[in-house]
């Protein structure tokens, strides 16, 4: 008996030895530590783009704007999103984000008549943008405005049913 007394206290010793030579890793946390994480609640997607779907209808482009680029970060193929991200864009004047958003629809859907029509459009609007900042800069006598207005007036007229 005292034999598996000794043992048994060897036993112990030897145990007890041995966990104070663990190495815990400092990321691994001892399970008293460890906290439950919340998962985050899912998006409900058909509640996002209906909101998004009446505040376009309702032409308030600033609450529509954040709602598609929520819904291009939880479904980027949507051709759609992009879409109407673009009008969001054509509509308060930033046409170089309109042209992106129609060329995403596009990779996405090549056949998206639409997005290819209103991408057109928008790039008319650069390129106008564009020949009216060159003539800013050119002295009043030079013979590049007539060119320039002659330019102009054109596109003009190409989209003055737009």
């Amino acid at each position: 008996m005292i034999k598996s007394l000794f043992y048994l206290l060897l036993l112990v010793t030897i145990t007890g030895c041995n966990n104070q030579n663990i190495v815990h890793d400092e990321q691994t946390p001892e399970p008293e530590q460890i906290e439950t994480e919340i998962a985050p609640e899912p998006i409900d997607t058909t509640a996002l783009e209906d909101e998004a779907k009446f505040a376009y209808s309702e032409q308030n482009w600033d609450i529509a704007e954040i709602k598609y680029n929520q819904l291009i970060e939880l479904e980027p193929e949507k051709t759609d999103y992009w879409f109407h991200l673009g009008n969001i864009y054509a509509s308060t004047s930033r046409v170089e984000s309109a042209i992106h958003s129609y060329r995403q629809a596009i990779i996405r859907d090549s056949k998206n008549i639409k997005a290819w029509n209103n991408m057109g459009i928008s790039q008319l609007r650069q390129a106008t943008i564009t020949f009216l900042n060159m003539q800013d800069q050119l002295d009043k006598d030079d013979p590049l405005n007539a060119r320039i207005d002659l330019i102009v007036n054109k596109i003009s007229g190409l989209m003055e049913n737009e």
